[in-house]
C-alpha cells in the first residue's frame, strides 16, 4: 500500500498511519532536482522519466521549465559550437525539427528548417574562431521561451574595420533543453 502522495511543487504529505516524515523523502524515494525519484527507477517509470540534462528523458509529466542558468548554459554551448565549427556541437544545440532564422524578415533562404539544414548552413558560412568574440546572456526567461542579448564582435582585418553587432535572440526550447526555434535580430554598432 502506498502511504505517500507527492505532487509537483508540494512538500511530502503523510497519508498513512505511520506519522510524518518531517519534510524528508519517504523510504524508497530520494529527491532529484527538487522532485521525488524512486531509488529504483524501474519500479516507478513515471517518476524516472522526468528532468533534463541527464536526469531523465524529459518526456515525463515533471518537465521543469528553463531557467536563467539553463539558458546561459545553452548560450555558452552556442559560442563553443561556433568556435569549434564542427557538426556534433552544433547538432547538440537544436532539435531535429528546429527552425533557425538569422534574417527573420527576409526571404526563406535566410531561414533554416530542420537540424540538418541548420548544421549545413552554419558550416558553409563558418567564421575563423580567432576572428571574433561574443558574449550573450539571458534577458528574460519564461517557461520554454527566452530572450537573450549580447554582442558579436569581428576583429579588424587588412580589408575590414572592426565591426560590433548587438544581438537579440528569441529562443524556444524543447523539454530536453535543445532549441526548437531560434530567431536572431541584430544591429551594427555605428562609430
Amino acid at each position: 500500500m502506498i502511504d505517500q502522495v507527492v505532487l509537483p511543487g508540494q512538500a511530502y504529505r503523510k497519508l498513512g498511519p505511520l506519522g510524518a516524515h518531517r519534510g524528508r523523502p519517504p523510504p524508497g524515494l530520494r529527491p532529484t532536482n527538487g522532485r521525488p525519484q524512486p531509488a529504483w527507477p524501474g519500479l516507478f517509470p513515471r517518476y524516472a522519466a522526468h528532468g533534463r540534462h541527464g536526469t531523465g528523458t524529459g518526456t515525463g509529466p515533471y518537465h521543469e521549465p528553463m531557467n536563467r542558468s539553463d539558458v546561459q548554459g545553452w548560450l555558452d554551448r552556442y559560442i563553443a559550437a561556433w568556435k569549434a565549427n564542427e557538426r556534433g556541437p552544433i547538432e547538440d544545440l537544436f532539435t531535429e525539427d528546429a527552425t533557425y532564422r538569422w534574417r527573420p524578415y527576409g526571404p526563406d533562404d535566410r531561414h533554416a528548417h530542420g537540424r540538418a539544414a541548420i548544421v549545413t548552413g552554419w558550416l558553409e558560412e563558418d567564421d575563423d574562431p580567432d576572428s571574433w568574440e561574443a558574449e550573450y546572456e539571458p534577458y528574460a526567461v519564461e517557461g520554454d521561451r527566452a530572450v537573450a542579448t549580447g554582442f558579436s564582435r569581428y576583429f579588424a582585418t587588412d580589408d575590414e574595420p572592426e565591426r560590433t553587432f548587438h544581438n537579440v535572440f528569441l529562443l524556444r526550447f524543447a523539454e530536453d533543453g535543445r532549441c526548437s526555434e531560434f530567431t536572431e535580430l541584430y544591429m551594427l554598432e555605428e562609430e
